[in-house]
């Protein structure tokens, strides 16, 4: 819970930091289109929650349990609206499913294939399917979320994004920041 505030914390003053930047340019029609490549590639921290899992070890089963993850994602635009991409998360932590015969996850690394569209200038939403590989047990996993993008420089960006993956027996929300390079 502690790495959850502290994340709201991270993402309130840099919001805030970027609003009083952004008001000092001057807005117009063009510089809602941020002129780069068609590549992005992004790192980001996230908070993953998991509603049905406890800490391994832990006997109090009521609040879920929060972890904490690391990704790399890469996308390609296809056309105005419309990219492709992988996403590459590690989750770092080790929790227990104990409705799915205490199904024990540790470190869990995903690979995904998405598709994002860009609803607004700067926010768009992403679906995609991929697998979870644990020593345990793989899992299938399908992703569905949605970003919204701070242009802090010509080719920088910073990503802040909600994701929901639905996983076999059990499921997981994640809020996420990152730093992308758009080239």
């Amino acid at each position: 819970m502690k790495s959850f505030k502290l994340l709201l914390g991270i993402l309130f003053v840099s919001t805030t930091m970027l609003a009083q930047h952004s008001e000092d340019i001057s807005h117009n029609e063009e510089e809602h289109t941020i002129s780069h490549g068609k590549n992005k590639i992004a790192i980001d921290y996230g908070i993953d929650h998991i509603k049905e899992g406890f800490e391994h070890g832990d006997v109090n089963e009521e609040e879920g349990h929060w972890v904490s993850s690391i990704g790399i994602d890469y996308y390609r635009e296809i056309s105005e609206k419309w990219e492709v991409g992988v996403k590459l998360d590690i989750q770092l932590g080790h929790y227990i499913i104990p409705h799915k015969d205490n199904l024990e996850r540790e470190n869990a690394f995903l690979v995904l294939a998405v598709g994002a569209y860009e609803v607004l200038p700067k926010w768009g939403v992403f679906a995609g399917a991929g697998m979870e590989f644990e020593k345990n047990e793989n899992l299938a996993v399908v992703r569905v979320g949605t970003e919204y993008s701070f242009h802090v420089a010509q080719d920088w960006s910073i990503p802040v994004g909600f994701f929901w993956d639905i996983k076999e027996g059990y499921n997981v929300y994640a809020f996420t920041v990152g730093i992308a390079k758009h080239f």
